[in-house]
């Protein structure tokens, strides 16, 4: 089993990432290292929504302390619907070949993140 699968197509060149997740740490770790590949990045915890500012991509962790495919779908969906642009799914609570959720994620990435397969995925998805 990969530790991503990526079930979306390419964008045209924007580099604006907003980032969600429960956890600060988090949310600054991830802002670094998308900073340091040169995306424009905004990190909000997951009950922050902004309004749609035009970012390229959502990479973002999931909702609850435990995994329910059903709530996962709904906050992919969601997140699809407000911003209009594909979702990376961050977890450590999945598999990543959860049809439903695939089905709805641009790419699913298992935490912990290697920080080379997420830059990897994100290349893939901004070009």
């Amino acid at each position: 089993m990969t530790d991503v699968e990526i079930v979306d197509g390419h964008l045209n060149g924007h580099r604006s990432i907003l980032v969600f997740d429960r956890d600060a740490d988090t949310r600054r770790a991830l802002t670094a290292v998308l900073a340091e590949a040169g995306y424009t990045v905004n990190a909000y915890p997951l009950d922050e929504l902004p309004v749609d500012d035009g970012a390229a991509l959502i990479i973002t962790g999931l909702p609850g302390p435990s995994y329910d495919d059903r709530a996962a779908v709904l906050w992919v969906r969601r997140m699809r619907r407000r911003y209009r642009t594909p979702v990376i799914v961050i977890s450590t609570q999945l598999s990543p070949q959860d049809p439903q959720l695939a089905a709805m994620a641009a790419a699913v990435v298992l935490a912990p993140v290697d920080v080379g397969t997420l830059s990897g995925v994100v290349r893939s998805l901004l070009v």
